[in-house]
């Protein structure tokens, strides 16, 4: 935007001169697209990361895939790990999957932005597919001879041809 200004002096002398200014826009605001609410204090919690150009988000509601809402909350802070959704619904854990969230965030200018988006919930496995070094070797006699390997934490057994 260029502004002007136009000054006439008693003796009828006019000088104008102009400035440009352009005003940067310093809206930050990245929600993710997953988290991983495992209790591993890595994105266990989701919610909305921006910088102190948000006023506050003023409505922060998350819906699963029939549309139930899951999850909302009012009057957060962006970055606010404590006021953001740990991936229960009522208490429980909600299943891995794709969830809608739906966001009202109010920038310190006043203006009102709604954020929507899809975010996934990530759960591991019930039992790690890391198998310790440790193999068997297999004594079924209509196999093949092949090395054995025993999940740590269920005891599946993995046979793999050598």
């Amino acid at each position: 935007m260029e502004y002007t200004a136009i000054v006439t002096d008693i003796n009828g002398c006019t000088a104008i001169d102009s400035i440009g200014i352009e005003v940067a826009d310093l809206r930050n605001l990245y929600v993710p697209n997953a988290f991983s609410p495992n209790g591993d204090g890595i994105n266990d919690t989701f919610t909305a990361f921006g910088n102190n150009a948000i006023r506050i988000i003023s409505t922060f509601q998350i819906y699963d895939k029939w549309g139930e809402q899951v999850f909302s909350t009012s009057d957060i802070y962006p970055s606010d790990l404590n006021g953001g959704w740990d991936g229960k619904f009522k208490g429980a854990d909600s299943p891995t999957g794709t969830y809608i969230f739906f966001m009202e965030v109010i920038w310190l200018d006043g203006r009102v932005d709604i954020v929507k988006g899809a975010v996934n919930l990530i759960r591991q496995a019930p039992h790690s597919t890391n198998f310790p070094s440790k193999t068997l070797r297999c004594k079924t006699a209509d196999l093949l001879p092949a090395s054995c390997a025993f999940c740590q934490n269920c005891s599946a057994s993995v046979c793999l041809p050598n």
